[in-house]
């Protein structure tokens, strides 16, 4: 189900235990050199983090909301980041991207019904020795009805009239998923309710 825009981003910016995703990931950032691209970008903070430290390489963000990467693309142009782009994207199909030496996906795979193309995306697109960081709710705390939620008055003000795809992942059904010659685990932990994956591109 395509919103105006995400529950998540509201949580993930204005709740404590969202503050404090933001700067575990900010963190790991910070460790990571060359292009990157940011799947599910959402109205850009993780690309734009990315874009002021590392001005000469390129950026993109890529996001099936239209509405948010109005929001990403006019935060990118009052900062005077060229060098970043926010195109949308659906990431359950095959992206024209190739040679980036990073990729990021933050609290996106959730959403997805079916991770195949996903993950085949990850491996085109994704340089060897790149780095890939994933996060995910490790829990759902919420009824579902095989992954469904029908929406209450808080998922309708964000423009969600249908039902609303949303899952959980633990670390071994994530190891799992990314388990092949093509990936190599660099670090798996649990930590602020996600499951967290960075896997090196082999």
């Amino acid at each position: 189900m395509l919103a105006s825009s995400y529950p998540e981003e509201a949580l993930n910016m204005y709740t404590t235990q969202g503050k404090k995703l933001y700067e575990f990931v900010c963190s790991e950032l910070d460790k990571l050199s060359g292009s990157l691209i940011e799947l599910g970008c959402g109205k850009g903070r993780f690309a734009l983090h990315y874009a002021d430290r590392h001005p000469t390489d390129k950026v993109y963000g890529i996001d099936l909301a239209e509405n948010n990467l109005k929001i990403a693309r006019l935060r990118a142009k009052l900062m005077n980041y060229s060098h970043v782009r926010f195109i949308q994207g659906d990431v359950t199909k095959p992206l024209p991207y190739r040679h980036f030496s990073n990729i990021i996906c933050i609290e996106t795979i959730e959403h997805l019904p079916d991770l195949g193309t996903f993950v085949q995306n990850i491996k085109t697109i994704l340089n060897r020795g790149g780095t890939f960081i994933l996060t995910t709710p490790h829990e759902l705390r919420c009824t579902r009805d095989g992954g469904y939620i029908k929406p209450n008055h808080y998922l309708q003000s964000f423009g969600i009239t249908d039902k609303y795809f949303h899952s959980g992942y633990t670390l071994p059904e994530l190891k799992i998923l990314f388990q092949s010659k093509d990936f190599e685990i660099v670090k798996s932990i649990v930590a602020l309710s996600k499951s967290v994956l960075i896997l090196k591109r082999l």
